[in-house]
């Protein structure tokens, strides 16, 4: 028996080795640990408010209760697909699936047959209490609604996937794979790296660095101290535009790359008062004489990397603050600037509340977000806030005034999740807004008029029913319409959906 489990732990680490080369947070936490504490999206958490510095896929309810039934019934609806382990080891195996449909209201002459058809591999162990990993492969075909394939003609990615190819006569075809490893040395200390996607913010949007955008490449350190009532985090990232080096010899060029740097303090009161100091940073590592990024991008400490005020550089600082008036309910704000361009300005107010009891859980969420226009563009070439031609904040870009209301409840194993979002943007055309399209960097949009203005109407309702809790799958059936309003000229988007499938990512379709 330790013979096979000393080969199962190489093969663990070569299936880790094989998939790392793009990559993707998950929660570190225990797999011995909560049954459900890693099946969810991090926007359904119900019972626990996320921290600033969230994984995105944490999630706890204890109504899923496992049964004493057949070993049949417990591995379909409660248990890992594989698990193996001793004492000090720890592998679960587990499918990743999306089997979707989409009943779209066509025009007469439209016969296409939209789809999500995704498949993939998930693999998760512990080495001791101190190494965690977590390692995803997914194949994906897909043929989308119209506004979602416009997105992908005019920017060349899946919202929060990467590039594609062409699929059929009408459907896209993208894979990705997803890596990280996790190290505590101490109680006090984790250490990640990986391709991954983090997310740092109080509610539904973050103004600063969320997980909208495609995996990258970078190293995240998370400290504690004096007795855990402040936390430091350092992250360092390798990004990507999706313009090619120019003067390259090879048959195909490669991207034009470019850094960020992200530094966080926070002080917690008791339980009732959290507050947040941040910057964030893009560098450039392209110029005319190709030079390469500063040493001082690499630095650690917060707000040092701000005396850097050339080009090659772009920077945004803020605040965060949450405060819990009871232990139910929280309320929190985000105050964003742009320190190249004094005159724009972000913001965020939300209010989230949670009830729950044995079998039940509710949670709603109502969240106001207010970015000007320009307000991620790059001091330079190169700099602006993207990565793989998406917004790596809000989905929206900038420009924009919008109200985000969410509601979940559960009851044992059936949900329902509502959202409505209201947004007023800044825009003639989803093309032309600034700060939202990346596809030619070098190359400013034109100015647009303060008068032209669009209103975005976005409902979503979807019930589900959680099959297996440990690794999320689901069976779902939803409703959404989208109705999006530029220069007198609406468009409407409307389709019910159903499928299969394991929730383990937060997809951003809301825009």
């Amino acid at each position: 028996m330790s013979h096979n489990l000393f080969s199962v732990k190489y093969f663990a680490v070569l299936l880790f080795l094989m998939c790392s080369v793009d990559l993707r947070t998950q929660n570190d936490s225990s797999i011995n640990g909560n049954l459900a504490s890693e099946v969810n999206s991090t926007e359904d958490s119900l019972l626990n408010f996320a921290e600033f510095f969230k994984p995105q896929n944490s999630f706890s309810f204890s109504g899923f209760k496992k049964e004493n039934k057949s070993k049949l019934s417990n591995k379909l609806f409660h248990d890992h697909l594989i698990k193996l382990s001793d004492t000090n080891f720890t592998v679960v195996i587990n499918p990743v699936v999306n089997f979707q449909y989409y009943n779209v209201a066509k025009g007469g002459a439209d016969t296409t047959t939209y789809y999500v058809n995704t498949r993939g591999i998930s693999v998760k162990g512990e080495l001791g209490k101190k190494i965690f990993f977590s390692s995803i492969f997914v194949e994906n075909q897909a043929v989308f609604p119209n506004y979602i394939s416009n997105y992908i003609d005019t920017f060349g990615v899946v919202p929060g996937a990467g590039r594609v190819k062409p699929f059929k006569e009408e459907g896209v075809d993208y894979a990705f794979a997803e890596s990280y490893i996790s190290f505590s040395p101490v109680k006090t200390w984790n250490l990640q790296f990986g391709n991954n996607k983090r997310f740092f913010g109080n509610g539904y949007r973050s103004l600063v660095l969320s997980d909208n955008a495609f995996n990258y490449p970078h190293i995240y350190s998370e400290n504690t101290f004096l007795k855990n009532r402040f936390k430091y985090v350092y992250l360092y990232g390798w990004m990507s535009t999706l313009n090619r080096l120019p003067n390259v010899t090879t048959v195909e060029a490669p991207f034009v790359r470019k850094n960020m740097s992200v530094h966080a303090l926070e002080y917690s009161y008791k339980s009732i008062f959290k507050i947040q100091i941040f910057d964030a940073s893009i560098w450039s590592r392209f110029d005319s004489a190709q030079t390469s990024v500063t040493p001082l991008s690499y630095q650690p400490i917060v707000g040092l990397s701000l005396v850097n005020t050339s080009s090659s550089v772009s920077h945004l600082a803020g605040v965060g603050v949450s405060v819990f008036p009871f232990k139910t309910l929280k309320m929190y704000s985000q105050v964003m600037s742009n320190l190249q361009n004094s005159s724009t300005t972000s913001f965020q107010l939300g209010l989230s509340g949670y009830r729950s009891f044995k079998n039940f859980g509710a949670n709603l969420l109502a969240e106001f977000n207010k970015v000007s226009l320009n307000f991620y563009n790059g001091s330079g070439d190169f700099t602006n806030y993207a990565h793989y031609n998406q917004p790596i904040a809000h989905p929206l870009g900038s420009g924009f005034s919008e109200l985000v209301t969410k509601l979940n409840i559960i009851y044992k194993r059936l949900g329902i999740k509502i959202q409505y979002n209201v947004s007023q943007l800044e825009t003639d055309s989803l093309s032309t807004r600034k700060g939202f399209i990346f596809s030619k960097e070098v190359n400013p949009i034109q100015e647009i008029s303060e008068n032209n203005k669009g209103l975005l109407n976005y409902i979503n309702i979807e019930t589900y029913f959680v099959v297996n809790p440990s690794y999320n799958l689901n069976i779902y059936v939803g409703f959404t319409n989208r109705n999006l309003t530029l220069n007198a000229n609406t468009t409407t988007d409307s389709f019910v959906y159903f499928g299969l499938k394991t929730s383990l990512f937060n997809n951003y379709f809301d825009f």
